[in-house]
């Protein structure tokens, strides 16, 4: 979209709400595709949330699962 932009065949705001649809577009598709794997695990993270305190929740959770999986 940026590029047929840069080439002239649309103007920017076109090229943007372009953009936009298929951002969309993509994350349902990513969306429908993750709902069929029966393993994955979401975590919920507010916008504030500062990144250490995400890695360590992600730490804590994948010890946690390895641990269960030692202790089989």
């Amino acid at each position: 979209e940026l590029l047929a932009h840069l080439r002239g065949e649309c103007r920017l705001d076109e090229a943007v709400e372009l953009i936009k649809l298929h951002t969309r577009q993509l994350a349902k598709a990513q969306m429908t595709w993750f709902k069929r794997m029966e393993r994955v695990v979401w975590f919920d993270v507010a916008p504030d949330e500062p990144p250490d305190v995400i890695a360590e929740r992600l730490d804590a959770f994948v010890a946690g699962v390895i641990g269960r999986r030692c202790d089989s």
